[in-house]
């Protein structure tokens, strides 16, 4: 995915979830709730003190200047879902192992072979479920703000992509 649309208070849609994202990452935001893709007042009073933070305009318009910052801490996270693989799938289904046994959650552990099918759409449902994420199996915006419970870390902050 290029640089996310401009987006501002009264937007919505998936340039949204991923500055809530990037919100959450950064301290801005608290956690997955907060990654609706509905650009309201919350999500504008994070970009306005992000923007404040680092000596921008403050005006609560994500646009190039904050998408480059954004960018600059972090590549956009991919969406993950059934049929995805590779090494950042093998990194997700280790850190979902990881923090299953630390929620202590009803969990058979994911062979962190990095594919994505039944067995680890099954196992990030359950994740999700815990962690007031939407239910839907897939690793996106919400699921990757989902905290894993050391030293602020999130499972997109754990990750590389």
């Amino acid at each position: 995915m290029a640089t996310p649309d401009t987006v501002q208070q009264g937007d919505s849609g998936e340039a949204v979830s991923y500055a809530q994202c990037y919100l959450v990452f950064l301290g801005y935001l608290g956690g997955p709730p907060d990654v609706d893709g509905i650009f309201g007042p919350n999500t504008d009073d994070g970009v306005k003190k992000y923007q404040a933070a680092e000596g921008i305009d403050a005006d609560g318009i994500v646009g190039p200047v904050t998408w480059g910052r954004f960018l600059a801490f972090r590549k956009l996270p991919p969406i993950l879902g059934g049929g995805s693989s590779g090494d950042v799938v093998r990194q997700v289904q280790r850190a979902l192992n990881h923090l299953a046994h630390d929620e202590s959650l009803p969990w058979t552990d994911l062979a962190e072979d990095g594919d994505f099918g039944p067995l680890t759409e099954a196992g990030v449902r359950i994740i999700q479920g815990a962690n007031q994420c939407d239910v839907d199996g897939v690793v996106g915006p919400q699921t990757w703000t989902i905290s894993l419970h050391a030293a602020g870390q999130r499972l997109g902050t754990v990750v590389t992509f």
